[in-house]
């Protein structure tokens, strides 16, 4: 009986040396590709955040209102022969007849000149602010009152009191300098609406050589209050304390957690715009948009409010948004099309009927941010009395769609294929359609769920009171993936979102 044992045993090893024991070492023959841990995030984006800041014109109104007095100045002078002596031409000796006219006249005074004194006053009514685009506008109205008293014997019974009304206009064009101090252009213009003046004895008796120069006094004085009124915005203290306090990170999705980050560089402005009754400046911070997975990260180092640049930067807000799926997910989906610990009957080119399992699926990165797929086998060909067992390892490269929201993988590719038979039974079985379409549409992720909810809270992070005296709104435009990525540890499709973000003082709009 020992000797029967001991001849099969002998026969066995006889046919396994003869049959090269043809895949006993089988994963040694296809080295799996190496793992790799290379970044595929792509964290910094140019960007640029609205900062509006915003004033009434009736703000401004009242303003100007209680500033500038009423009575913007009085008349109180003399007036040496307001109004003129007459005269009379008296005939002191005639043409002698039949001659006719006067051969010598004598000019004599009928009437004294008369002296007057002038008494009188000019004020303002409400002064209205309108305006639109570039330039504001100020309207005055003026009005007078003039009282011309006579003097003398004769003139001291003589009383007229004059009243005209006159409306002052001025276009003002507003700005700011690089030091954040405001400044403003004034072209002012005046129009008689009712000229003054009086009528004393016959003589018109106009007061425009009086009264003209205390209007353009008063005009002056106005030009010259108009910048500090304006600075009455507080704009430099208001960006200040955005620039202080309004860009802590923000965490715009959850699972995996992504962070967000401003930090500026430069502030530019193109002028006010006056509309609907107030003042708009809008600013635009420019600066650079950081991604963060995971913990929160510290807040932009501090500085200072820069100068203020007469160049917006380009506008829109951009950040990327990664969205992540894990391998032992992708595999387990994998593991389930397999049929993972199944034996099953395959058709294999080559080999016939190979009763086949499948014991493992393993993904992960690999070098040039490829993903690597390991499909171990165990198979068992008619023609052989042994088991072949070993992973079959290929590489893919994918793409995503951002119609269907889905991750793509056209080809699977071989990874360092040999020429060896074992290999080929193993590659012959991972490559027949069955088990090629099973990797390939497990990898195929549909991320609409997780592009949905990306997007539901990347939209209410950007909305949010940012410190409690100051609010960000933003709008997200797009959201599309640009760049799609085997990561170190999950499919990882990073989301470019494109909108608008603006600040803004107080509370949040409902």
């Amino acid at each position: 009986m020992t000797s029967y044992r001991t001849l099969i045993l002998t026969g066995v090893a006889a046919l396994a040396i003869g049959t090269g024991l043809w895949w006993y070492l089988a994963g040694t023959t296809q080295a799996a590709p190496p793992r790799s841990e290379m970044d595929t995030s792509n964290k910094v984006k140019e960007s640029s955040i609205v900062l509006p800041v915003t004033a009434s014109l009736a703000d401004l109104q009242t303003k100007l209102n209680s500033e500038v007095p009423t009575e913007l100045f009085t008349i109180n002078e003399g007036r040496d022969a307001c109004v003129p002596a007459k005269w009379a031409k008296i005939c002191v000796l005639p043409r002698p007849w039949p001659l006719k006219g006067c051969a010598q006249w004598l000019k004599t005074k009928s009437s004294p000149e008369i002296d007057c004194h002038l008494d009188g006053w000019v004020r303002r009514g409400n002064i209205t602010v309108s305006g639109s685009g570039a330039n504001a506008i100020l309207s005055v109205p003026l009005s007078l009152s003039v009282t011309a008293k006579g003097r003398g014997e004769i003139g001291k019974n003589i009383q007229e009191t004059a009243t005209g009304s006159a409306t002052v206009t001025a276009t003002v064009t507003a700005d700011i300098d690089e030091s954040w101090n405001p400044v403003a252009t004034v072209e002012p213009s005046y129009r008689w609406d009712n000229p003054i003046g009086v009528d004393i004895l016959g003589f018109r008796i106009t007061f425009a050589d009086k009264v003209d120069p205390e209007i353009k006094k008063a005009l002056d004085g106005l030009k010259g209050k108009l910048p500090g009124m304006l600075s009455s915005l507080d704009l430099k203290r208001k960006i200040s304390k955005i620039w202080d306090q309004g860009f802590a990170p923000i965490q715009v999705n959850k699972s995996p957690d992504v962070w967000l980050r401003f930090a500026p560089t430069s502030i530019g402005y193109d002028g006010y715009n006056i509309a609907d009754g107030s003042v708009k400046l809008s600013l635009l911070a420019g600066g650079q948009v950081e991604t963060f997975a995971g913990g929160k990260p510290p807040d932009p180092a501090k500085t200072s409010l820069p100068p203020l640049l007469k160049k917006l930067p380009p506008p829109g807000f951009e950040f990327n948004l990664p969205v992540s799926l894990d391998y032992s997910l992708i595999s387990a989906e994998a593991e389930k099309a397999l049929k993972i610990g199944q034996v099953q009957e395959l058709d294999v080119k080559d080999f016939g009927k190979v009763k086949t399992t499948f014991t493992d699926v393993d993904i992960y990165q690999t070098d040039g941010k490829l993903l690597a797929i390991g499909v171990s086998v165990i198979a068992d060909p008619p023609s052989s009395i042994f088991d072949t067992t070993g992973t079959v390892w290929f590489t893919t490269d994918i793409a995503f769609d951002n119609n269907s929201k889905r991750v793509l993988v056209k080809k699977l590719d071989i990874y360092r294929n040999v020429d060896n038979s074992a290999v080929d039974l193993l590659l012959g079985v991972a490559t027949i359609d069955l088990v090629n379409k099973a990797l390939r549409d497990a990898v195929s992720v549909d991320f609409s769920k997780e592009y949905a909810q990306a997007l539901k809270e990347a939209s209410e992070a950007i909305r949010r009171q940012v410190t409690d005296e100051m609010y960000v709104i933003g709008t997200l435009n797009s959201l599309e993936a640009d760049k799609v990525a085997a990561g170190s540890k999950s499919i990882l499709v990073n989301l470019l979102a494109k909108g608008t973000a603006e600040a803004g003082f107080g509370k949040l709009p409902e």
